[in-house]
């Protein structure tokens, strides 16, 4: 694949990016999560939950450096919650992956 600032959406194409589980070797872990713009450990303190596209700027930047992704099972535990508001997380997440990509055209990454 050539680079491309077209990496977040194309990393899109996982099936379960959002699922929560990420292994990274250190090395990786440094450099992509040293990378991180929308979810940088200046970002706000957030006192509720919030979904937003965490895992997209991760993903995006691991890819844009070449860093191997794979997708590996994993036994999950479904658990009903009611802290999500669909509407709102939604927007978040929109909101989220947009700055994601902007910072991406931008060679923010």
């Amino acid at each position: 694949m050539r680079p491309s600032n077209g990496y977040c959406f194309q990393m899109l194409t996982f099936r379960l990016q959002l699922c929560g589980f990420k292994l990274f070797k250190r090395e990786a872990a440094k450099k992509i999560f040293s990378k991180l713009k929308v979810y940088a450990e200046s970002s706000k303190v957030l006192q509720k939950p919030y979904l937003g596209a965490f895992d997209v700027e991760v993903l995006c930047i691991a890819r844009k450096y070449g860093y191997k992704i794979k997708e590996v099972s994993v036994k999950w535990t479904y658990v009903k919650t009611t802290r999500l508001r669909i509407f709102n997380s939604s927007i978040n997440m929109f909101k989220d992956v947009l700055k994601i990509k902007l910072n991406s055209l931008k060679g923010l990454y």
